[in-house]
């Protein structure tokens, strides 16, 4: 715990590094999802789409079979600039958005875990904000893809992109649950230095006795 007003001590001990922690960790989550959707809807897209393209450049196995995973590890893609790759780009982002509006339900205390205080109660602009927020996904998938986008992809890649967004919340309350721990720590701390203080401050009786009493 830093001095009182000691203007010169921003963070205590450790409390930097801990903060740049958890806002990478709290970052990283949503940038790794965003990837893995549009590692994966790439891969079916090309596959959709694209297969001719994929056979000229033998990007399958030996018996001619593609899977997205072929996809990802073909070189011949790289140089790929198609609308599949574009439509991958859009389902990326969708996905990033999903995931930050998600985790904006664990922005609103920075200590305080969801399941002590409901979000939808806790701060109604918030609420609508969510909502809102989540309708304008829908008219920019329906701006940007193609008609048979959707339909390509496999049942299990809506399921991947829907519980992505809770892991990136499941993430954020575990780095608040530490938050927590530590301003509980530091709390502790403030009253013990403040107790200690007013104790040495505090008026104290007389040792000696009055002679003439």
């Amino acid at each position: 715990v830093p001095p009182k007003n000691d203007e010169t001590v921003v963070f205590s001990k450790g409390e930097g590094r801990r903060l740049i922690l958890h806002i990478f960790i709290r970052a990283l989550f949503p940038a790794v999802a965003a990837q893995i959707v549009n590692l994966v809807a790439f891969g079916f897209l090309m596959i959709a789409f694209e297969r001719d393209f994929l056979l000229a450049a033998s990007c399958g196995t030996l018996s001619g079979s593609l899977s997205w995973r072929n996809v990802a590890r073909c070189d011949a893609v790289r140089q790929y600039s198609g609308p599949a790759k574009t439509w991958a780009g859009s389902l990326m982002l969708a996905e990033l958005a999903l995931c930050m509006i998600t985790s904006s339900a664990s922005f609103l205390s920075r200590t305080e875990l969801m399941r002590k205080k409901n979000p939808w109660k806790a701060n109604r602009i918030w609420a609508y904000s969510f909502v809102v927020s989540l309708a304008l996904i829908v008219p920019y998938l329906a701006a940007t893809l193609s008609r048979g986008v959707l339909g390509a992809l496999p049942w299990y890649f809506y399921v991947v992109a829907l519980l992505l967004p809770l892991l990136c919340l499941l993430a954020c309350e575990l780095v608040k649950r530490d938050d927590q721990k530590q301003e509980y720590r530091a709390e502790k701390l403030r009253r013990l230095q403040f107790e200690t203080r007013l104790g040495m401050w505090s008026p104290k009786e007389s040792r000696f006795l009055d002679d003439t009493s």
